[in-house]
């Protein structure tokens, strides 16, 4: 069974994707169970909106507001910063700010149970039969653009989102991601 590990270090907070630690505005998160486990020192192990950083250096931290990373009841994240999972209930990068109810702002999510744990391949399987199990072909037409300037994305560009979006997680397990890339 494939799993990702934590070893990431900054997230954007406007997309949550991983980013470069130097991006405007990137949320820098190390717990000690993920430097442990990435064979980083303990000297790295913070949390908080990134001011600066440099190679081999811990990053420098913009303040943190008390309690983000201390509170047993109003932690920022996902994480402790010891490593224990919590459930997200308080953004990072908004903190005291909650995030947003998953289910509250999908009610059809609410029979799901969003901590199982499942084969990527049979999320895969699952995502393709959701999207008519073949590659979706579509024409561009007037209303495609009208519903794109409105910030819609059609069936084809969601399949293939959540496909790549697939493709990274797996490389990600393999710790491939970011093989060969240079930045």
């Amino acid at each position: 069974m494939l799993r990702l590990e934590e070893a990431s270090l900054c997230h954007s907070p406007k997309t949550g994707h991983f980013t470069d630690c130097n991006d405007d505005g990137a949320i820098y998160s190390l717990t000690k169970t993920g430097a442990k486990a990435s064979g980083v020192d303990d000297r790295f192990v913070a949390r908080g909106p990134v001011k600066s950083k440099k190679d081999d250096e811990p990053p420098k931290l913009g303040p943190v507001q008390y309690g983000m990373n201390t509170s047993k009841t109003k932690a920022g994240g996902r994480k402790r910063i010891s490593g224990q999972d919590i459930s997200p209930k308080y953004s990072v990068s908004k903190y005291p700010k909650r995030y947003t109810d998953l289910n509250e702002a999908h009610p059809e999510l609410k029979e799901i149970d969003l901590h199982q744990t499942i084969e990527v391949g049979e999320l895969v399987s699952y995502i393709l039969n959701a999207l008519s199990g073949e590659k979706i072909k579509e024409q561009k037409n007037q209303m495609d653009v009208v519903c794109r300037k409105a910030g819609y994305i059609t069936m084809a560009q969601a399949q293939h989102t959540i496909l790549k979006s697939l493709n990274a997680f797996s490389k990600a397990a393999k710790g491939e991601l970011y093989k060969g890339v240079t930045s």
